[in-house]
Formats: C-alpha cells, sequence, structure tokens
C-alpha cells in the first residue's frame, strides 16, 4: 500500500484485515484496566473516523492510532463523569413498592430523606451516611470506634430505625 492520497477502499479493506485485531491488542496491552469490549469499540470507532478520511490520510497507521489514543481519553472521561451508586439499591430502606390505587405516593425527594436522616442519632446518621459512600465495613468500624461486627450491627440497626421513619412518613402522607 502506498503513502499517497487518494486511496481506494479496496485498499482500506485490506488496510483494516491487516490491522484491526493488532491495533486491539496493542491497546489493552497499554491500557490494561480496559475491558476487551470497550477496547475494540474503540478501535471501532477510530477505524470509522479513518475510513470517513481515507482519501486524504497520507499514514493510514499513524492515523488510526492517533484516533485510538483520542477515542480512549474520550472513554476515560465518559467513565470518570458517570459516578457509581455508592449504596445497595436493593436494600429495603430504598426501594418501596409502587402506591394502590388510593394509596399515597411514597417517594421522597433527597433533601426529605436527609431530614429523616437527621432525626436519626448522630452514631447511626454517620452510620448511614457512610454506607451510602460506599464505606467498607472496616472503614465503618474505624469511624465509629468499634469492631467490624459491631459496626455491622450498628448499621443494621440504624437501617432498621430509618425505615420505621420512612413508614410513619408513608403514613403521615
Amino acid at each position: 500500500m502506498s503513502n499517497e492520497a487518494p486511496r481506494t477502499e479496496e485498499e482500506f479493506n485490506a488496510f483494516f484485515k491487516a490491522s484491526y485485531n493488532p491495533t486491539v491488542h496493542r491497546l489493552m496491552r497499554l491500557e490494561a484496566r480496559l475491558a476487551q469490549a470497550d477496547a475494540q469499540a474503540i478501535v471501532a470507532r477510530a477505524f470509522h473516523e479513518t475510513s470517513m478520511r481515507w482519501s486524504e490520510v497520507r499514514d493510514p497507521g499513524g492515523f488510526l492510532w492517533d484516533r485510538v489514543v483520542k477515542r480512549t481519553i474520550d472513554h476515560w472521561r465518559k467513565q470518570e463523569a458517570t459516578p457509581e451508586i455508592p449504596c445497595d439499591t436493593s436494600e429495603r430502606i430504598f426501594v418501596r413498592p409502587a402506591p394502590m390505587d388510593g394509596e399515597p405516593e411514597r417517594y421522597m425527594d433527597r433533601m426529605h430523606v436527609e431530614k429523616l436522616i437527621d432525626e436519626l442519632s448522630p452514631r447511626d446518621q454517620r452510620a448511614i451516611r457512610l454506607d451510602l459512600e460506599g464505606a467498607t465495613s472496616a472503614q465503618l468500624a474505624e469511624a465509629l470506634g468499634t469492631t467490624e461486627n459491631a459496626a455491622r450491627v450498628c448499621l443494621s440497626r440504624a437501617k432498621k430505625r430509618f425505615a420505621k421513619l420512612v413508614d410513619r412518613e408513608a403514613e403521615v402522607r
């Protein structure tokens, strides 16, 4: 394949067949924490961008790798911008059944939930908030100044007390 433009579609297809797998493997070697599916998606997008400008490209390998690097940066930025929910949303205090006809709505906004947490004892508040932030049992124990088992018991009891507050509020509404 020559390094002079314009290039043909057949040349691109040959370039793709020869370069796709090595490019995915190179990316995965350089970015060890990247999942294979993500690496393949990044490389596929880079190849698409290369194909769109194929007739202008002078150095296909260099142009392709530049696109791969840019798409990888975009990937990591997107991952950082998508925060994970730091709590187990399957637990009773976070999941409520939909109301039946005639029942009041049980949805509470964040500010209302914060007010309910504020009604708990300072120790329960700390346990609940640390759990919502994703703290481990060891971190919770350290913050509460107790053992891990005692911290888990404290958190469990705090969640039960919080659930009672939520149920009380649901009855009031």
